[in-house]
C-alpha cells in the first residue's frame, strides 16, 4: 500500500501564499508618555504598559512644583544621600540635587527631587536629545522626540501665572 504525500500540489501552493506566523515582538523601546487628569500632569519616559519607567515628572495642577523621579541602576549614590544630577540638551543645562531612595516593592534605587515651576528643566526638554548625568558621570541618553506635548501640558496646567 502506497502512502499519499502529505502536501498535494494545491496544498503546497496555498502554503507558499500564506504569510508566516507572527513572530513574538522583541523588547519594546521606551517612549515619552503624557497622562493628564483633573489633579495634574505626568510626563514619563517609559515602556508603555509596563512598570519600566526611566524618568517620571509630575505636577499637581497649579501647584507650582515639579516632582522628578529617575531610576538609577548604579550604586554610586548610597540610599539617603544626595547627588547632583545634570539634565542637558543641545544648549541648555539644568543641575538639581536628587536624593537616593530604595523602593520597597521592587528593591530599586531611584533619585528624587522637586523643583519650582517654571523650571529650566522644561527648557532642556525642548531639545532633540537628553543627556542625564549623575554625580558627573553620564548615565542616560534619550531622544526627546515625543516629549513636547507633555512639556506644553505641564506649562499650561501646572505653572502658576
Amino acid at each position: 500500500m502506497r502512502l499519499r504525500p502529505l502536501l498535494t500540489a494545491a496544498g503546497l501552493a496555498m502554503a507558499t501564499l500564506m504569510p508566516p506566523p507572527a513572530l513574538s515582538a522583541g523588547p519594546r523601546e521606551p517612549e515619552w508618555q503624557v497622562r493628564q487628569s483633573s489633579a495634574g500632569v505626568v510626563l514619563a519616559y517609559e515602556v508603555p504598559d509596563t512598570d519600566n519607567q526611566t524618568l517620571f515628572m509630575g505636577c499637581d495642577a497649579g501647584s507650582g512644583r515639579l516632582n522628578i523621579r529617575l531610576r538609577y541602576d548604579r550604586d554610586r549614590v548610597p540610599e539617603g544621600m544626595a547627588a547632583p544630577v545634570t539634565f542637558a540638551s543641545q544648549s541648555t543645562r539644568f543641575v538639581i540635587p536628587m536624593r537616593a531612595e530604595r523602593q520597597e516593592l521592587d528593591d530599586e534605587l531611584v533619585l528624587l527631587a522637586t523643583t519650582p515651576l517654571p523650571s529650566p528643566l522644561l527648557d532642556v526638554l525642548r531639545g532633540e536629545m537628553l543627556l542625564i548625568g549623575v554625580g558627573g558621570e553620564n548615565s542616560h541618553w534619550m531622544s526627546l522626540e515625543g516629549a513636547a506635548p507633555g512639556v506644553a501640558a505641564i506649562e499650561a496646567r501646572c505653572v502658576s501665572r
